[in-house]
């Protein structure tokens, strides 16, 4: 799935100790260090996913769909200037789009680890270290992390969540 990030400035925009913030709409932003640059986004509806054919960023969807979002939640992104973006796939699993770890009984020593989406970078500790705790020990012994096990996609049980960075 393709996704763009846009960097956008805007002095008046809330300070230092704003976390990332994700709106109940699916648009989302952070702060960029002490200059009043800002990240941010949103994945579109799934009827309305963009070609995975065309990685050129889409600024028409930042001014036509993310922008009076962020401006409704934070006013002072009114008069937010956009500086850059950039467009990348995201990495998914079909049936849920979440992550995956564990075996599957057909491959038994196939270690699945991956599917994280927006996940990946905030998952990666967690998921390097229940994919140790396998290989090393035959079981996760720190992180209850179950729920990811491939079986759930075999036996139908999608794991779901609304809002995905």
């Amino acid at each position: 799935r393709p996704r763009y990030v846009y960097v956008f400035h805007c002095p008046d925009g809330p300070g230092l100790d704003c976390p990332l913030v994700v709106d109940p709409s699916g648009a989302y932003f952070r702060r960029e260090g002490i200059t009043g640059n800002y990240i941010g986004g949103m994945s579109p509806p799934p009827d309305e996913e963009p070609s995975v054919d065309n990685l050129d960023v889409d600024y028409d969807y930042f001014q036509e769909k993310v922008w009076p979002l962020l401006a409704h939640r934070v006013p002072a992104f009114q008069s937010l200037k956009v500086r850059s973006a950039w467009a990348g796939y995201y990495e998914h699993n079909e049936f849920d789009s979440n992550g995956v770890i564990g075996f599957l009984p057909e491959v038994p020593n196939l270690l699945h680890v991956g599917g994280f989406s927006g996940h990946g970078l905030q998952h990666a500790a967690a998921a390097g270290r229940a994919a140790a705790e396998i290989l090393a020990d035959g079981e996760l012994t720190t992180l209850d992390l179950r729920r990811l096990a491939p079986m759930r996609i075999l036996d139908g049980e999608p794991l779901l969540e609304d809002y995905i960075v």
